[in-house]
Parts: C-alpha cells; sequence; structure tokens
C-alpha cells in the first residue's frame, strides 16, 4: 500500500488456489488494457495497466512465501479495488470454467460492496 491513511478494502479468507486465479485475472487485465493502450493511444488504458501490474506483484508476494497460509486476507486501497473488480469481471467472461466463473463472481460482489456507489460520493459533500 501507498499511505497508511488510505481507504483500505479487504477480501477476507482468501484461498492459496485463489490467489493463483486472481494472478491469471490479472495477466488477462494487463494484456487487455496493454492493448488497448497500444492500439487507441489512450491514457486511461496505462493507468489501469499499471495499476494492474502493481496489483499483481502484490499477490505475487504472497504466493512466493515457502508457508503460505491456508486462508488470507488481501489489502487494497480504492483504485485498486476497482481495478480488480473490473478484472475479475472481465475474467470470468473470457471463456473460464463454471468454477472460475463462480470464485470471480464471490470475490467481486465482495469487494462491490465495500466500494462507494456514485450517489454516496456526491452526497458528501
Amino acid at each position: 500500500m501507498i499511505g497508511s491513511r488510505e481507504t483500505k478494502f479487504k477480501l477476507k479468507k482468501v484461498k492459496p488456489q485463489d490467489l493463483q486465479l486472481f494472478k491469471d485475472a490479472l495477466n488477462h487485465y494487463v494484456a487487455q488494457s496493454g492493448f488497448f493502450y497500444d492500439t487507441l493511444g489512450n491514457k486511461q488504458y496505462g493507468i489501469y495497466f499499471s495499476i494492474s501490474v502493481e496489483l499483481w506483484y502484490h499477490i505475487n508476494l504472497k504466493t512466493q512465501k515457502q508457508d503460505i497460509p491456508e486462508k488470507t486476507t488481501l489489502k487494497l486501497s480504492m483504485h485498486q479495488a476497482v481495478i480488480f473488480s473490473d478484472a475479475l469481471d472481465e475474467y470470468s467472461k473470457s471463456g473460464v470454467g463454471p468454477f472460475e466463473k463462480a470464485v470471480c463472481f464471490r470475490y467481486k460482489a465482495e469487494l462491490d460492496s465495500q466500494l462507494p456507489w456514485p450517489g454516496q460520493l456526491l452526497n458528501k459533500g
């Protein structure tokens, strides 16, 4: 995480095999956003690309430990949570099996329940 005062979003009780699925979903998202950035030249896709790469490395650190806990908690900042939710959604639509889709939907729903919706942001003025 970049700062200690950032809003933290948590995915709790994440299994090691789910961490691998997260890395696969982020790889898919990195390839997709990199392609769009290269072909369209839209800086927004470059931002998506950099955030998803940063998040991939964050998750990869958890999978490189010798003793991976049976269940772990993944803490995300708001920008990581938004990008990760989108990455899980895109990956679930990419032709993966029903088990992978169910895992993606579960964690996407958990993230989406924590993220503020635009009306909440506009009313806090």
